[in-house]
C-alpha cells in the first residue's frame, strides 16, 4: 500500500505546495495593494488640503481686491472734490485781504462751492479752510453734533501744527484717531492757505462692517499694526496689534490675508480659524481612515475565503481544463459539495464540448457588448472635470453674493447632470444635443457675461430627428470655450448641420467653427492617428466614438478656421439606419445556421 500511495502522495504534496505559493503570492499583492492605497490616500488627503487652502484664498483675495478697488475710487472721488476746491486760486487768495467786500464774497463763494463737496453722495465728511485770520469748515448730513464739536476742538486745537508743520501732498492719505473715531486725513496747501478733507472710516468700509461673520472676519489696520475697524463679529484680541513678522505664530491655526493700501499706508486683513475653513477636510480624513481599516479587514477576509473556498475547486478546474486539452471532452468536473459559484460554473464547463457552435455566436454578441461598452466608456470619460469647474463658478459667485445667478446657474446645471447620467447613454437626436448645447452656452455666458455670440444653422427640420451618438457635439462645444475663449473679446461660435455628399455617398454634415487659436499644427497633419495626453482628449473621444460606432475612419475632421480658429466636421452616413437592420439580420442567420 505504501509503495502505491507513494506517487499519489508525491503529487499532492506538490500540489499544496503550489497552493502555498499562490497563497503567498496573493498575501505580497495584496499587502501591496494596501500599501499604495495608503500612499494614494495620504497623498490624496493633502494634495486635497492644499487645493482647498488654495482656492480659498483665491476666493478671499478677490473679495480684498473688491474692497481696495472700493476703496481707492472714494479717495479718488474725494480728491477730485477737492481739487476743485484747490483750483479757486482768486477766491482763496481773498481770504485774507484787507478788502472787506472782497473778503466776504471769497467767503461765501468758497463756502457755497465746499458745501457741495459734502453732499450725501460724497465720501467727504468734513471739509475745512484754513487762511490768515479765520477757518472756513462744512460738514456732510452723515457727521453728527458731538463729531462736528470733536471735529471743530481738533482744528482748533492742532492748527499751527496743520499750517506750519505738516506736509502737504495731494496723493497722501494720513489716519487721525479724534475721540475714538478714525479719519482719512488730507491736506493741500496754496496761495497762503490750507486746505482740509475728512472721511470716516465707518463710512469708507461700510460693506466691510456688514460683512457676516459665519464667513470670516475681516479687520482695517494702522500702519502700526493696531486695529482701526472689525467687521461684524468680536475680534480676536490675540493678533492684535498685527505684526506681519510674527504671522508663524499664528499660520498653524488661522488662515491670514493681508492686502497695503498704499494710498493711506493702512491695511485691509481677512482672518478666520482654519478649522472653521477647511470643515470638509476633517470628514475627508475620517472617510479615508475608514477606508483603510475596512480594507485591511478584508484582506484577512479575502485572503481566508481563497484558501477554503476558491483553491480547492481549483484544483478540480484545472484538471478539467488539462483533459480537455489533451481532447478529453467527455471529462466531467466533480460538482459534490462545492461552493455554489463553482458548481455553477463547473456545469457550464461540462457543457463547452458539445456547445462550440453556440460559443462562436456568444463571442460574437459578447464582442458586440464589448464595443457598446467601449462607446460608454467614451462617453462617460469625455467631461469628469466640468463638475469641478462648476463647483467653483458657484462658489466664486457666491462670494460675489450672486444669488439670482447661482439660482439660474444651479437649475441650467441640474438639466445638463440629467442629460449626462439619464436616457439612452448611447444615442440621441441632433435636436436634443443642440438644445443641451444651447444650455451649456447659457451656463458660460453665465460666468462670462458679453463674451460669446452663438447661433446654430439647421437646413432643414427633419434633420434634428436624425440619430447621432450623445455628448458628441457638447464636447465640441466645451473644448472650444476651453481654448478659444478670451475674456476680453467676444468668442463667436457657430453650428451648422445640413447634407452632404462627398464621393457619391450622403452624409449629414455637422460643423463647429470658432473662432480662437485652432487646432495645434501637429494634431492637424496627424489627426487619424495622434493620442496626445497634455491636450485634445476630447477631440480624441469623439473621433474614437464614431470610429466605433460606425465603423470606419474619416467622419470626424478637424481644420483651420477662416481667417483663424477650430473647424470640427462631424459626418453621419444616411444609411447608418439601414446598416444597423442588416447587421441584425446577419446576426439572426448565423443563429439559424448554427
Amino acid at each position: 500500500m505504501r509503495e502505491e500511495d507513494g506517487p499519489i502522495f508525491s503529487i499532492k504534496s506538490i500540489f499544496e505546495q503550489c497552493t502555498d505559493r499562490l497563497t503567498t503570492r496573493l498575501t505580497v499583492v495584496y499587502g501591496l495593494l494596501i500599501c499604495i492605497l495608503v500612499t494614494l490616500f495620504i497623498g490624496s488627503l493633502i494634495q486635497a488640503q492644499r487645493e482647498t487652502e488654495q482656492t480659498v484664498r483665491d476666493a478671499i483675495g478677490n473679495t480684498l481686491n473688491i474692497y481696495e478697488a472700493d476703496y481707492q475710487a472714494q479717495l479718488d472721488t474725494a480728491e477730485v472734490m477737492l481739487d476743485e476746491i484747490y483750483n479757486q486760486v482768486d477766491n482763496l487768495r481773498n481770504l485774507g485781504v484787507s478788502d472787506q467786500r472782497a473778503s466776504y464774497f471769497a467767503r461765501y463763494e468758497l463756502s457755497g462751492a465746499m458745501e457741495t463737496k459734502v453732499t450725501i453722495n460724497s465720501p467727504i465728511d468734513c471739509i475745512a479752510v484754513y487762511y490768515d485770520g479765520g477757518l472756513l469748515r462744512q460738514y456732510s448730513t452723515r457727521v453728527s453734533n458731538v463729531q462736528r464739536i470733536d471735529l471743530w476742538d481738533y482744528l482748533r486745537e492742532n492748527e499751527r501744527f496743520f499750517t506750519h508743520y505738516m506736509s502737504s501732498n495731494k496723493h497722501s492719505w494720513r489716519l487721525a484717531l479724534i475721540e475714538g473715531q478714525y479719519y482719512l486725513l488730507n491736506i493741500y496747501r496754496t496761495c497762503g492757505c490750507t486746505l482740509m478733507s475728512f472721511l470716516q472710516m465707518d463710512t469708507i468700509f461700510t460693506n466691510l462692517l456688514s460683512f457676516d461673520e459665519d464667513v470670516g472676519h475681516y479687520a482695517i489696520l494702522s500702519s502700526e499694526g493696531d486695529m482701526v475697524l472689525h467687521s461684524a463679529g468680536e475680534p480676536n484680541e490675540r493678533l492684535f496689534p498685527w505684526v506681519s513678522s510674527n504671522i508663524s505664530r499664528y499660520e498653524k491655526q488661522y488662515l491670514v490675508e493681508t492686502r497695503r493700501l498704499d494710498s493711506s499706508n493702512i491695511r485691509l486683513m481677512f482672518y478666520e480659524k482654519r478649522d472653521k475653513m477647511l470643515t470638509g477636510l476633517s470628514a475627508l480624513q475620517v472617510t479615508i481612515y475608514m477606508i483603510l481599516a475596512i480594507a485591511l479587514v478584508s484582506v484577512m477576509v479575502i485572503l481566508l475565503f481563497i484558501r477554503t473556498q476558491v483553491l480547492r475547486p481549483l484544483k478540480d478546474m484545472l484538471t478539467g481544463v488539462g483533459e480537455v486539452e489533451r481532447g478529453n471532452l467527455c471529462y466531467q468536473i466533480p460538482t459534490h459539495g462545492r461552493p455554489q459559484e463553482f458548481q455553477t460554473l463547473a456545469k457550464e464547463f461540462n457543457k463547452m464540448s458539445g456547445e462550440v457552435l453556440t460559443l462562436r455566436i456568444d463571442q460574437y454578441e459578447q464582442k458586440l457588448q464589448l464595443t457598446e461598452s467601449k462607446l460608454r466608456y467614451l462617453q462617460m470619460q469625455i467631461r469628469p472635470h466640468f463638475y469641478l469647474n462648476a463647483l467653483t463658478t458657484i462658489h466664486s459667485m457666491s462670494m460675489q453674493n450672486r444669488g439670482e445667478d447661482i439660482r439660474r446657474y444651479i437649475d441650467m446645471l441640474s438639466v445638463h447632470i440629467r442629460y449626462m447620467l439619464y436616457g439612452d447613454m448611447a444615442m440621441t437626436t441632433i435636436g436634443t444635443e443642440l438644445e443641451h448645447v444651447n444650455n451649456f452656452v447659457q451656463m458660460k455666458e453665465l460666468c462670462f457675461p458679453g463674451c460669446v455670440f452663438y447661433m446654430d444653422d439647421v437646413a432643414q427640420p427633419e434633420l434634428l430627428d436624425i440619430k447621432m451618438p450623445k455628448l458628441m457635439l457638447l464636447t465640441i462645444v466645451e473644448n472650444s470655450f476651453k481654448y478659444a475663449l478670451n475674456v476680453y473679446e467676444m468668442m463667436n461660435l457657430l453650428i451648422k448641420v445640413d447634407r452632404w455628399e462627398e464621393a457619391g455617398e450622403c452624409f449629414i454634415r455637422m460643423i463647429v467653427e470658432d473662432d480662437g487659436n485652432g487646432y495645434p499644427e501637429e494634431m492637424l497633419q496627424n489627426f487619424e492617428t495622434f493620442t496626445g495626453t497634455s491636450g485634445g482628449v476630447g477631440i480624441q473621444n469623439v473621433r474614437d466614438t464614431f470610429r466605433l460606432r460606425y465603423g470606419r475612419q474619416g467622419l470626424v475632421r478637424i481644420e483651420k478656421a477662416v481667417p483663424h480658429g477650430a473647424r470640427t466636421v462631424l459626418l453621419i452616413p444616411c444609411e447608418e439606419e439601414e446598416s444597423q437592420d442588416e447587421k441584425r439580420e446577419d446576426i439572426q442567420h448565423v443563429g439559424t445556421i448554427g
